[in-house]
């Protein structure tokens, strides 16, 4: 990050985490607070670690942490990730998935995320996943540019994608009507209408506002194509993350906020073969032992 856009994001963020002085003590200053949080999350830096470099208590910084994170969403949520709620503004994002994937009609790419994190205390087996770890998740829908547009944080790591999906607000309201889509209308050179939809992989289910590609058994020729245009392989497999690197890499570490990974001693392992059990001595005697009496 260049020294300019700090001291831009500083000066938009900086009120929001200055604190008051008073005879107690000097508060940090919001550039420190600002330049460790931006630290943590590129790196995954643990803050055992981080304290000696900058002189911050672990502890001190897992509540400035959350301050400073919580700033930047008050200050740039309305401002960066912004679901449109009109029809005009739906069919921008289609015109651009169009242009960019060749794929009309899509309204945004859906994909999950699993965070890994701490297993919060009596949850059980609630937030472990399929991987084998313990996580939370981060379902996103991104435009055709891998920009964020709308956002569920919280799933439980059991929870497939499409558990997620179904209990979503987004769900609700693609399947209502008041999310907003254009009506039905062509595909180009077609005369049939067709809705607007998003596009996911295969697991989440066929709707008349959800895409998914075919299966892979069995394939038809027009099928093959449709699922090598079919865009919900390039965009939301992961790729909005790669695209996010700082999120990407702090997403493959362990989080150390909320519902969390087991330490290393508390993680089972394999166990190790017993030994073989030695088999009892038996002692021999040569033969002149038993002449000489001994």
């Amino acid at each position: 990050m260049s020294p300019e856009m700090f001291d831009e994001l500083l000066a938009r963020v900086g009120p929001r985490i200055t604190k008051q002085q008073t005879w107690h003590r000097e508060p940090l200053e919001p550039g420190m607070k600002f330049a460790l949080t931006l630290r943590h999350l590129a790196s995954g830096s643990k803050y055992a670690s981080m304290k000696f470099g900058w002189r911050v208590p672990h502890n001190t910084q897992s509540f400035l942490v959350r301050e400073v994170c919580q700033a930047i969403i008050d200050e740039y949520m309305d401002e960066v990730m912004i679901c449109p709620t009109t029809p005009d503004g739906w069919r921008t994002i289609a015109d651009k998935f169009y242009e960019k994937w060749n794929f009309p009609h899509t309204c945004g790419a859906l994909d999950g995320k699993h965070v890994a994190c701490r297993c919060p205390p009596e949850t059980g087996s609630m937030y472990y996943n399929y991987k084998g770890f313990y996580s939370v998740v981060l379902m996103t829908l991104v435009d055709a540019d891998y920009k964020f547009i709308w956002a569920d944080v919280g799933g439980t790591g059991s929870a497939s994608d499409a558990q997620i999906y179904n209990d979503s607000e987004l769900r609700e309201c693609a399947e209502d009507g008041t999310i907003g889509f254009p009506d039905p209308d062509p595909l180009p050179n077609d005369y049939q209408d067709v809705p607007y939809f998003f596009i996911s992989d295969d697991a989440i289910a066929l709707r008349p506002t959800m895409m998914e590609p075919y299966s892979l058994r069995g394939l038809t020729n027009d099928e093959h194509i449709f699922n090598y245009r079919h865009p919900g392989k390039p965009i939301p497999g992961s790729a909005e993350y790669h695209a996010a690197s700082p999120l990407h890499r702090q997403g493959h570490r362990q989080s150390t906020h909320g519902p969390a990974q087991p330490d290393e001693d508390q993680v089972p392992r394999t166990p190790e073969p017993a030994a073989r059990p030695c088999r009892e001595y038996e002692p021999r005697f040569h033969s002149s032992c038993l002449e000489t009496g001994l």
